[in-house]
């Protein structure tokens, strides 16, 4: 989502592509998209006429990129004095 903010994916999507499951993905989505990282729609049309349940489309804001950006930014600095390290061994 963070790599193609314009796009919007199903849960069901997003659970396929991370290899979680439902359980697991569907409590995230609802908190981010609670706290503005996330903005949701569901799918326009009826379970009857798709033949499975309605999807939910999820987008990523700009705050969620900014929260992404954010902690892309601290992990590059946490993980910063491991560079050095091949197989578990400091070079340098």
């Amino acid at each position: 989502m963070a790599s193609r903010p314009e796009e919007e994916c199903s849960g069901y999507e997003i659970c396929k592509l991370l290899g979680f499951s439902s359980g697991t993905v569907y409590p995230l989505l609802v908190k981010a998209d609670k706290l503005g990282l996330l903005s949701s729609r569901w799918e326009n049309a009826e379970p009857s006429d798709l033949g499975r349940p309605r999807r939910k489309y999820y987008r990523i804001t700009g705050q969620g990129l900014h929260a992404v950006e954010g902690r892309m930014r601290q992990l590059r600095l946490e993980l910063r004095p491991l560079r050095g390290c091949q197989d578990g061994v400091a070079f340098g």
